[in-house]
């Protein structure tokens, strides 16, 4: 399977996530320059939000598995 973008205003039709990993949720913020508004405690149930409004829009979710290798991003 390719990943490419192919146009910058046609709709999006697949996007590979993955779930918040360990990186992220223990991230230091200021190390990630991530700002005031960074709110750890949300991380995740804006993560399923945003998976949630994805799908209901018709697009295909690829999930991503595998350690994050220690990256917030």
């Amino acid at each position: 399977m390719t990943f490419a973008v192919s146009s910058m205003t046609s709709s999006l039709q697949r996007v590979a996530l993955r779930r918040p990993a360990p990186a992220l949720l223990n991230a230091d913020p200021s190390l990630w320059h991530y700002g005031p508004t960074f709110d750890r405690d949300k991380v995740e149930s804006n993560h399923h939000a945003f998976a949630n409004i994805l799908e209901k829009s018709g697009v295909e979710l690829l999930w991503m598995d595998g350690n994050d290798q220690g990256i917030a991003d």
